[in-house]
């Protein structure tokens, strides 16, 4: 063995006993999936397919699961399937010597597959999930938000008429529906994220519509005679339970977009009139034909912005009111209060620098700022706040962050989500008429959209997240989900401050939570709030949780709220990179939870996290040509920490012999402990002292020693590190 300098002073040594060899066996294994209802193309014309039938919405023909054995290993497999539980008599069972199989028009419900592969010499595994068959059932009504005005599926330039063209259903036209409409976006990624579940999803919202023309009496809007919304969505249903009802309702009904066209004529408009060619002030229909390309509202000159935020006020009024009543019409269907989704309205001209609208009329005639920020907080801002109470008030979960995500993404700037004048005109013209403005002015583009799916999503996605559940032989999953009881609290959060700049793993943050009962009964106990950080803004594989911190003794009335101050850790795993703050709060109160699916609180900014990385490398120092079998041997490694931090802490180091003429054959010499410190920036020798096995073969190996760490290190990862001799080595 060669001998190495300062060998106590630079190298640690420990000591290792041989191991035997591990016989793997076969194993059963299976995948399931529900094939998508959403976002499909049947009839083939290049739009997605919107249904809207009795026979879709109820799906009538019932469900299907795929189901794959693929995975399975063994010579000449036979597949027995056996189905139970759920809706069925009795047991189903089917064999094939094919992997796969289909489950046909099955209900919904919690079943038990079960497979078992057999081989011809009789030897069989099997293995057994819990299924459960779970269609998404999501429906949209409301406005033009929830429609996808200014979004056709098709502009008109691409169109052969010259028109736009709207969604796949015949009344998508008179809607002004589009798929690329946040609900219909969150519906697909919804579709999309879970081979598990399938999403059927129906839009009645209708560009337009108010809460009583529209939602429940017929909506007359430009020729067309729409029926309402939530009778027609009774009928569709026929009865079957919503899972989401997504609820965009409110502007219309306070003449959003009236306010809107009421200052325009506040600017600096005379000039530009009196150098118009048609300038004649004794002409009437100069004034009600040339000045009033929207509504009689256009015509208010002289009105101050008082006059309007009478009417806002008044208006608002009655919507705050009406609200009671249409929670009533909502419960005709059959969905629960909870899982009706309220949607909070965008901001349009956010981070707009400039005047607007000049180009809808003609004339010097725009919005100012000055008259956009006073829209903002006289009408905007009680608009969402009276949203807010009136899902408060009937149990309905309210979807907020919506506002704050289009801030600095409004009309006209750098980064716009929201259609301008010149591209509602480009993509959809002036199609409900030349005497107005383009529909799609001042509505969220696709961009827009998609952010508001995003959130949507972050409020109804975690309820239907299930985990895989795997059996073998004979194990048992435990007992079955506890119902709550009618009268129960429901809690839910919002964050009062938000995420900025940037932050090193494992510095401090603070953050003040608000968090809501939205049950029945008083939340008593404790409150824990669990954190992530996640790049996507959702619990999926970009979610890192890093603690949990509990809240005691909380008493929170129904419709009553606690302000919580949360600190916390920046976690030091996490890639560097941009991430939003999720919180999840677990009540452990006296009376369980209502649900446990609205209790997620998302960030809508994104902080920089830059993270700590104790980063280890080894180098194998040569070996010797020959090592004895039975004789005691060493090997030598260089470890080298390219991180920012230090790296130490125990390891476990597993030793193993590759042979050379077949890589396949890996054999465990034996493991060892071993304390390592490196700090960042630099290197250390480290060894492993060990007797070459007797029971080896004699042969070419290639040395190969792998590092566990028993504790996370420095930066939060348990990373393993491996080393490997760059030449093999003949045991004699």
């Amino acid at each position: 063995m060669p001998k190495h300098k300062n060998l106590k002073s630079r190298s640690s040594f420990a000591g290792i006993e041989s191991l035997e060899g591990r016989i793997l066996l076969a194993n059963a294994a299976f995948s399931w999936s529900m094939p998508d209802r959403f976002g499909l193309d049947n009839d083939h014309d290049g739009l997605i397919d919107v249904p809207n039938s009795p026979d879709y919405a109820q799906a009538r023909s019932g469900f299907f699961v795929n189901l794959d054995a693929g995975r399975s290993t063994g010579n000449d497999l036979t597949y027995d399937w056996r189905v139970e539980g759920g809706a069925m008599a009795r047991p189903m069972t089917y064999r094939s010597r094919r992997p796969t199989a289909q489950l046909k028009n099955f209900a919904e419900g919690d079943y038990r597959v079960t497979l078992t592969v057999s081989e011809p010499d009789g030897s069989s595994s099997t293995v057994w999930q819990n299924v459960r068959v779970q269609d998404i059932l999501v429906v949209s009504l409301g406005d033009s938000i929830a429609s996808g005005e200014g979004n056709p599926e098709i502009p008109r330039y691409n169109s052969p008429d010259g028109w736009p063209i709207w969604a796949d259903s015949p009344a998508d036209r008179a809607r002004h529906f589009s798929t690329k409409s946040a609900p219909a976006q969150m519906a697909l990624e919804l579709e999309r994220s879970d081979p598990h579940t399938s999403v059927t999803f129906v839009s009645l919202a209708s560009s337009g519509a108010k809460m009583k023309e529209g939602l429940v009496e017929h909506q007359k809007d430009r020729g067309w005679d729409l029926p309402a919304q939530i009778p027609t969505a009774a009928e569709l249903l026929g009865g079957r339970k919503i899972d989401a009802l997504l609820l965009s309702i409110g502007a219309n009904d306070i003449r959003f977009s009236d306010v809107v066209r009421r200052l325009v004529p506040h600017g600096s408009w005379l000039a530009g009139i009196e150098n118009h060619s048609s300038w004649n002030p004794f002409n009437e229909d100069f004034w009600t034909k040339t000045i009033n390309p929207f509504d009689d509202d256009f015509g208010k000159w002289g009105e101050s912005t008082a006059d309007i935020q009478a009417d806002v006020d008044s208006a608002l009024h009655v919507l705050s009111y009406n609200f009671a009543v249409l929670a009533g019409w909502i419960d005709t269907l059959n969905v629960q209060r909870s899982d009706v989704y309220l949607t909070e309205y965008p901001d349009p001209v956010s981070g707009t620098d400039h005047d607007i609208l000049n180009e809808t009329n003609g004339y010097n005639m725009s919005v100012d700022r000055g008259e956009m920020n006073w829209a903002e907080a006289a009408v905007l801002n009680p608009l969402n706040n009276l949203l807010y109470n009136a899902a408060l008030g009937n149990h309905w979960t309210f979807v907020g962050g919506i506002q704050r995500a289009f801030q600095g993404h409004g009309y006209e700037t750098a980064d716009p989500w929201i259609v301008n004048y010149a591209q509602a005109m480009q993509v959809q013209g002036k199609d409900r008429g030349e005497d107005q403005a383009p529909a799609g002015i001042l509505h969220p583009n696709a961009v827009g959209h998609q952010v508001m799916a995003n959130i949507l999503l972050q409020y109804v996605q975690p309820r239907f997240l299930i985990p895989d559940q795997v059996y073998h032989g004979d194990q048992d999953p435990g007992p079955k989900r506890r119902t709550a009881a009618d009268a129960a609290p429901d809690i839910m959060g919002k964050f009062l401050t938000e995420l900025h700049g940037s932050a090193m793993g494992g510095a401090l943050g603070k953050m003040k939570l608000r968090v809501m009962n939205q049950g029945d009964v008083a939340a008593k106990g404790t409150v824990e709030v669990e954190f992530y950080m996640s790049a996507s803004g959702k619990l999926d594989g970009s979610a890192s949780y890093f603690g949990t911190v509990p809240f005691k003794k909380l008493r929170i009335k129904p419709g009553s709220s606690a302000n919580l101050k949360l600190a916390f850790k920046f976690p030091k795993a996490v890639p560097t990179g941009d991430y939003y703050l999720i919180v999840r709060l677990k009540a452990a109160t006296a009376a369980p939870e209502a649900r446990n699916d609205n209790n997620l609180v998302v960030s809508s900014s994104r902080v920089h996290v830059t993270a700590l990385s104790a980063a280890l490398a080894a180098t194998v120092s040569p070996l010797p040509g020959a090592m004895a079998r039975g004789r005691k041997a060493s090997l030598m490694f260089t470890l080298a920490n390219t991180g920012n931090v230090a790296a130490s802490g125990t390891f476990d180091v597993d030793l193993y012999a590759v042979s050379a003429d077949d890589p396949l054959t890996t054999l465990l010499i034996g493991t060892a402990s071993l304390k390592v410190e490196v700090s960042r920036g630099k290197s250390r020798e480290y060894g492993v002292r060990f007797r070459v096995p007797k029971r080896f073969a004699s042969g070419q190996y290639v040395l190969m020693a792998r590092l566990r760490p028993r504790r996370p290190l420095a930066d939060g990862k348990s990373e393993v590190v491996e080393a490997m001799a760059a030449t093999s080595v003949h045991f004699t």
